[in-house]
């Protein structure tokens, strides 16, 4: 009977893990009592996180996925950094991942450029500047001097915005239209 009993569980356990699980938030941002409630529904295998995206994480080691990254020659043969794209389980170009210099060996920087993938509060590339403030209130927009490019920062994330270009770190974020539109999403280590 007790035989019976385990293998019914095993059972039941095995049916329910390999169901295609979708993530529903439902709640307010944390610490934020003035956030209107996020209602949406983002599959799982399309969600970012703050250290994975599609199940490569910041400080894996990139040849533990070198299935799914496809090298990026360098056109002036100078190698500052590897660079290589990184492709979903079915084959599509979702972004790129950074190799560690100092190590050689681990993933120190993944950016993701497909508008599939979302964060928790349902904020992905072709997502606003207005929608990325609104779910994340504290993030912080600065400029590049070097580059000069503006991200916004809420935590590990790292929203590029579409051609916004201030040549200084502190920036006034009343100069940058509600609908610019987010390029890229960085995650890093």
């Amino acid at each position: 009977m007790r035989n019976w009993i385990l293998i019914m569980l095993l059972t039941l356990a095995s049916f329910t893990s390999c169901k295609n699980q979708k993530k529903t938030s439902n709640q307010l941002a944390s610490n934020y009592d003035n956030t209107s409630y996020v209602d949406f529904e983002i599959d799982a295998k399309y969600l970012i996180t703050e250290v994975e995206v599609d199940g490569v994480k910041v400080g894996d080691s990139y040849k533990s996925h070198s299935k799914r990254l496809e090298k990026i020659d360098n056109k002036n043969g100078k190698e500052i950094f590897k660079r290589f794209n990184l492709l979903n389980k079915d084959d599509e170009k979702i972004g790129f991942v950074y190799i560690n210099s100092f190590d050689k060996k681990s993933i120190n920087k993944i950016e993701i450029t497909s508008p599939k993938y979302k964060t928790d509060k349902g904020i992905g590339v072709g997502s606003t500047f207005e929608e990325v403030k609104e779910n994340y209130p504290n993030s912080e927009t600065h400029g590049s001097e070097i580059e000069g490019r503006t991200t916004l920062m809420a935590g590990d994330y790292h929203f590029l915005l579409e051609g916004v270009f201030f040549n200084s770190y502190q920036i006034d974020e009343s100069k940058i239209n509600p609908s610019t539109k987010i390029k890229m999403i960085t995650i890093r280590k």
